[in-house]
């Protein structure tokens, strides 16, 4: 079935909005967080949307497909249980009137924090966003007779023209838009899906019974690889600490975060049952297990129903997309280009910056796509590598006044220079997932060289 007017109708609305919006982009503040003016609802929407893109989509729709329902809801989880934790800060968050976390890096641990935090930044989601683009270029392609290739440059290109238009106010109501889109027709797609699938015991005679268990073939460790990512993402997230700082007062802040948790346990529902009614129908190998739900969408649903869901999932993974490119184009003109500049940037040349960058971290993604295998195995890295360089330095930050200056460098030079070697190490030589090994290093140094500084720190005092 041709799926096409779909997806190009949703993208050429969400392109017109975008250039609407356009119009209201005055300062580099304003591209960068909206004009501080989001309120509750915009602010919930777009960070359901931004949370549950290409990793939703894409990776977590893998790792269902591969290891099974019961393993799916638990995967699916912690992250709720990392929102949840993320509300408790949230207030502190909002407060700190910042632009990026490398701000809040720079106020407490110094320069040299901030420009890890910074690189770290940028390397993790150069990653995240070449699957969008690996995403959305796989829906155009399964939505028409068009080749992969031209479809990968398809969104490429439209994810770089809405992001240099109208900056965050322009994602963060189109995310609100597709995620009530998706979140309906997902919903929608559950009787159809199980229906096909032959109900609930269908799905369980059709599925090997070792991928039955809550715990699938995954060791305990294992599931500490894939847990610590996430939750770790949730609580340091760049893109979710700018939704908040864009946030017009605190309330809408916090009931934000609130109704995104709810948010995210809805959708989590039918993301499960397509992805495990896909399997049990045998419509991928398990190579191309992230397909699962555009599989199901467009081969065996009804196809209003599919159309919605591959429109909406498209623009999931675009305004993802634009999120991931809009705050590696901030933090590197905040963090790296105006800090490290011997004299003062113009908000316009900012402005300008941002924009230009925009377009050249999407062509590096682009390039990356060909490097990894699947987007579970791009997701995984990304996060990690983020999660263990950045999170426990800026928890620490934000909730620890024991935390130093020195403590805080040392925790994030040993988490990136952890992750790539477990990387390539642990990794691949035994297949856990290279946080396990990364994030309590992290933490741990954080916690001593802070303990051992502290004394030191006070001296000067």
């Amino acid at each position: 079935m041709d799926f096409l007017p779909f997806v190009a109708g949703y993208l050429a609305i969400i392109t017109a909005l975008a250039i609407y919006f356009s119009r209201r982009i005055k300062s580099s503040e304003d591209f960068a967080v909206a004009g501080r003016s989001l309120g509750t609802l915009v602010v919930a929407g777009t960070l359901l949307a931004t949370w549950m893109g290409g990793g939703t989509i894409l990776g977590t729709a893998e790792f269902i497909y591969t290891y099974g329902p019961l393993a799916g809801a638990l995967y699916c989880a912690i992250e709720p249980i990392g929102i949840a934790l993320f509300f408790l800060i949230s207030r502190r968050i909002y407060l700190t009137k910042k632009t990026t976390i490398s701000e809040i890096l720079y106020e407490r641990y110094g320069s040299f924090a901030s420009l890890i935090s910074a690189i770290a930044i940028v390397l993790a989601y150069v990653g995240i966003l070449s699957y969008q683009i690996d995403g959305m270029g796989m829906i155009i392609s399964y939505s028409s007779a068009i080749n992969p290739e031209i479809s990968y440059a398809v969104a490429l290109i439209v994810m770089v023209v809405i992001t240099i238009s109208g900056g965050l106010l322009s994602v963060a109501y189109t995310d609100s838009m597709s995620a009530i889109l998706i979140t309906l027709a997902l919903l929608l797609g559950i009787p159809f899906a199980l229906s096909a699938a032959g109900g609930f015991s269908g799905i369980a005679s059709s599925i090997p019974p070792e991928n039955l268990t809550i715990g699938s073939t995954l060791s305990p460790v294992q599931w500490i690889g894939y847990f610590l990512p996430t939750i770790l993402l949730v609580l340091g997230d760049q893109n979710m600490y700018q939704r908040i700082f864009a946030a017009k007062d605190e309330g809408s802040a916090r009931h934000g975060t609130l109704y995104w948790l709810l948010g995210c346990v809805i959708i989590n529902v039918p993301i499960i049952i397509l992805a495990v009614s896909s399997r049990a129908l045998a419509l991928l190998p398990m190579e191309r297990a992230d397909e699962a739900i555009i599989a199901i969408a467009s081969s065996t649903l009804p196809f209003v129903i599919g159309g919605i869901i591959l429109a909406t999932a498209a623009a999931f993974l675009l305004t993802t997309g634009d999120s991931y490119l809009l705050s590696s184009a901030t933090v590197t003109v905040y963090d790296i280009i105006a800090r490290y500049s011997r004299r003062e940037i113009r908000d316009k040349t900012k402005l300008s910056l941002q924009r230009l960058l925009v377009i050249v971290f999407a062509l590096l993604s682009f390039v990356m796509i060909r490097f990894f295998p699947s987007a579970l195995s791009i997701q995984m890295f990304a996060y990690t590598i983020y999660g263990a360089t950045i999170t426990p330095a800026l928890l620490g930050g934000l909730l620890w006044k024991g935390a130093t200056k020195e403590g805080g460098i040392a925790s994030m030079i040993v988490g990136i220079f952890a992750t790539l070697i477990a990387e390539w190490t642990v990794t691949r030589a035994i297949g856990i997932n290279s946080v396990v090994v990364s994030a309590p290093l992290s933490f741990i140094t954080l916690i001593i060289i802070s303990l051992l500084t502290k004394k030191k720190n006070s001296d000067a005092i």
